[in-house]
Formats: structure tokens, sequence, C-alpha cells
């Protein structure tokens, strides 16, 4: 299974690296989607935005891979069976998770806090980069490693726009159960459950992490 250069290496690594960028990505522009939809940010058209960001979610995960590869696989661009065009079909496909996490993160915080960082003179830019995203750090740390367990054991997805030559752990799944290889299916599987639940456990043991109190002497 870890032989050098072997499929099954490289798709396990490929997933990995592809769950880490994508969930940063994802979480980031669900970060900017509710600062535009809700936050302190918030102009008209926001219910647009917001109703955009979340419809692949009411889809189907075939559907929407079959459109990408039709779109983006063939010329000018040609990005069919790269890393590129995986990348972009997890943003979409898992954006709608990540803004629900954002969002839910944001509310926890409250509108009193923005409200009197705005009455004392801060900006929009200040109150969400100095009150609301350290507050919504560990809700959005879970948003964060919820979509890397969904973009690292995706198979729909990867088995239709994955190739050969860059493959995932979906598209290696795939081949190995159409080929019968039952016993290296089985290592994989337990591998990449075994490596979710390490960031899993790692990511909410930071995110439940407090700073300690400054004690203050008087006297």
């Amino acid at each position: 299974m870890f032989a050098a250069n072997s499929q099954t290496l490289n798709g396990l690594v490929n997933s990995l690296v592809l769950g880490v960028v994508t969930a940063t990505v994802a979480i980031l522009l669900a970060v900017l989607v509710w600062y535009r939809v809700s936050g302190p940010g918030a102009r008209r058209g926001g219910g647009f935005i917001d109703g955009v960001t979340k419809l692949p979610g009411a889809l189907s995960h075939m559907v929407i891979g079959v459109a990408l590869l039709a779109v983006l696989g063939g010329p000018p661009l040609g990005l069919s069976g790269t890393l590129t065009l995986l990348i972009i079909a997890y943003i979409v496909l898992y954006l709608p998770q990540a803004s629900v996490s954002a969002q839910s993160a944001s509310q926890l915080v409250g509108g009193e806090l923005s409200e009197a960082s705005r009455v004392s003179g801060r900006g929009p830019g200040a109150t969400v980069r100095k009150i609301v995203l350290p507050l919504a750090r560990p809700g959005l740390i879970s948003g964060w490693t919820f979509v890397f367990v969904l973009v690292a054991g995706d198979i729909t997805a990867s088995a239709l726009l994955a190739s050969p030559s860059n493959p995932v752990v979906g598209f290696v799944i795939t081949t190995l159960f159409q080929n019968g290889t039952y016993p290296l299916l089985a290592a994989l599987g337990a591998v990449i459950s075994l490596v979710s639940s390490v960031v899993v456990l790692t990511a909410l043991s930071f995110a439940g992490r407090r700073r300690p109190r400054r004690r203050v002497a008087v006297g």
C-alpha cells in the first residue's frame, strides 16, 4: 500500500493535501460571504449571494461533477483529470457546509459586541478581525475539520473527475473495488479513517483551548 509511487499512496497524499487546501479556502470564502450577507459589511443582494452559495447543497454531486467536467474539462481550459479541477469541484460541493458553519459560529458571538465596536469607532474590518474572528474561532475550526473530512473521503465526484495520473482516495477506492482487490481496499479505508480521526481530534483539541487568564497584581 505504501510502496513508492504507488497509486494508493499518491491518492492518499493528494486527498490529504486537497482536503487541507479546500477546507481553508472554503472557510475563508464562507467568512467573506457571511461578512457581505449578515456581517458588518452587509449590503443589498446578500440574500441572493447566500442562496447561490448554498445551492450546490441541494444538487447531486454527480450532476455538479458532470457540469464542471463539461465546462472546464475540454478546450480551452483542458482541466480534465487535473488536481485544479478537483479543487474547484470540492469548493463548489462543500462551500454550503462551510458557509453554514461560519454563520453558526458568528451567530454565537452575537451582535452586541459588533455594535459596541462600531460605536467606539472601529470599522467593519477591524470589528471582524479583532472581535468576531477570535470569538468564533472554535466554530470555524470545527467547520474546517468537517469540510476536510468530507473532501478526504469523497467518492462520487472524485471517481468522476480524478485520473490515474492524479489519483485521490475516492478514485483509488473505486478502482480497487472494480478490480476486486478487497484486502488493499480495506487497508486504505482503515488508514483514511485513522488519519481523519487524528485530524478531527487534533482540531477539536486546538479549538477548545483557551488563553490563560492573566493575573493582575494589586498593591
